[in-house]
């Protein structure tokens, strides 16, 4: 996903609404920017998932990366489904494992964090190949994570890049978390774990990605977007709105 962002300590009131988040102190995945013409003048619409409001919608003037590497001890992560082998190997870690913070060490942009995963206690990796795992609801679109070899349950014809609709959610008598999602042209729902999922390409919002040859961007991949933003001139703006009008 994207980069890790707060609601700045200068905003008294955003331009949309709170909904629960509390500036510095909710941390949230920058998810996408959308076209929205209630956006003022030289400044631009963006979502952002908090755990207090998913898809949260807010100003890009109104929100800050998180300092450091965006981690902090306590926090739960997993490793990004674009990583493939991460830098200290796997372990007992899989795709789907989910554990806490416990240690972050090392200089900034090259920080490591040790992890208790339920597979592997203190397991080791970069801060750049973890990311915090986005809250799934029913009604998500919704692929399995690149970095799950095989689901728990088994493919059954499903496969990697396959777009589905979560349809239903673990019950809260179910230990395992297991989820139900209907693929298209399927006749009966597949099922798997939830932490096995991620937002489908389908599931993103707004513009996207965003392919401009003046922007060089892609929104939604993870790769430093407040940087790439931050370094946008006016003319780079320009260009987006013009995008957002056609």
């Amino acid at each position: 996903m994207g980069d890790r962002v707060r609601v700045k300590g200068s905003v008294k009131d955003p331009h949309f609404s709170w909904r629960g988040v509390r500036p510095l102190d909710s941390r949230g995945i920058f998810t996408d920017i959308e076209p929205n013409r209630d956006a003022p003048e030289d400044d631009m619409v963006v979502r952002v998932d908090f755990p207090e409001e998913r898809k949260w919608k807010g100003l890009y003037s109104e929100i800050e990366r998180v300092p450091g590497c965006g981690f902090e001890v306590g926090d739960k992560v997993q490793i990004k489904s674009s990583v493939l082998e991460p830098s200290r190997g796997w372990g007992n870690v899989t795709g789907s494992s989910i554990g806490r913070v416990l240690k972050i060490e090392g200089e900034e942009g090259k920080e490591e964090l040790t992890i208790d995963f339920p597979e592997c206690s203190n397991w080791v990796g970069l801060a750049k190949e973890l990311e915090i795992p986005v809250k799934l609801k029913k009604g998500d679109a919704v692929q399995v994570r690149k970095t799950v070899k095989t689901p728990k349950l088994g493919w059954k014809g499903v496969s990697h890049g396959r777009v589905g609709e979560l349809i239903k959610m673990p019950s809260d008598s179910d230990t395992e978390n297991i989820v139900q999602v209907r693929f298209p042209n399927t006749n009966e729902p597949w099922s798997c774990l939830l932490e096995e999922l991620e937002l489908g390409k389908s599931g993103m919002r707004g513009l996207g990605l965003l392919g401009h040859p003046g922007l060089g961007m892609r929104v939604g991949n993870g790769l430093g977007m407040m940087e790439q933003l931050q370094a946008m001139n006016a003319e780079h703006l320009e260009m987006m709105k013009q995008l957002m009008d056609d």
